[in-house]
């Protein structure tokens, strides 16, 4: 579903399929591009399992960052100098309504995944445009580690998860 006009210039490109759970021995994926003129295809990545989608979305006020850890120095005949190494998408969102369900499917996944495993996130699943690319990634948790907070009676929310490209 994805083509390359929406990953173009990137470094990354995904597609995505969602399907209904399946209980599975093994799993086999074939990839055929007849009008691949490379004579290969490469694929680094593949995420298969369990997923969390809560009924109710990420709340208003979701950000996605563009993080660039190059370092700029000045030289003496004043050019601003670069060394560039890589930019990288970070994203911060708050779940606000979680039932104890997903309260629970959701500690699982920080009390296994930690910051240590990265996780695939799609933050608008059914989009297949630009904003479901953008909004795509391989993730890992980063700091501040996410608190779940019982707000109200059988209501639970996490005010902010802060997920970097892995």
């Amino acid at each position: 579903t994805y083509g390359a006009w929406l990953f173009q210039d990137w470094t990354v490109a995904c597609a995505t399929l969602w399907f209904d759970a399946v209980s599975a021995l093994s799993f086999e994926l074939q990839i055929d591009d007849p009008a691949n003129t490379a004579g290969y295809m490469e694929a680094s990545r593949c995420y298969l399992g369990q997923y969390f989608s809560p009924p109710d979305n990420m709340s208003w006020g979701f950000k996605l960052k563009w993080r660039d850890d190059s370092t700029q120095e000045r030289t003496d005949g004043g050019t601003l100098r670069t060394d560039a190494l890589g930019r990288y998408r970070e994203f911060h969102f708050g779940l606000p309504m979680l039932a104890e369900a997903d309260r629970a499917a959701l500690s699982e996944i920080i009390r296994i995944n930690g910051k240590e495993l990265d996780m695939f996130l799609s933050m608008f699943p059914d989009d297949t445009g630009t904003k479901g690319r953008d909004y795509t990634a391989a993730v890992k948790i980063i700091d501040p580690m996410p608190d779940l907070t019982g707000d109200r009676p059988l209501n639970y929310n996490v005010n902010e998860l802060v997920l970097a490209e892995a």
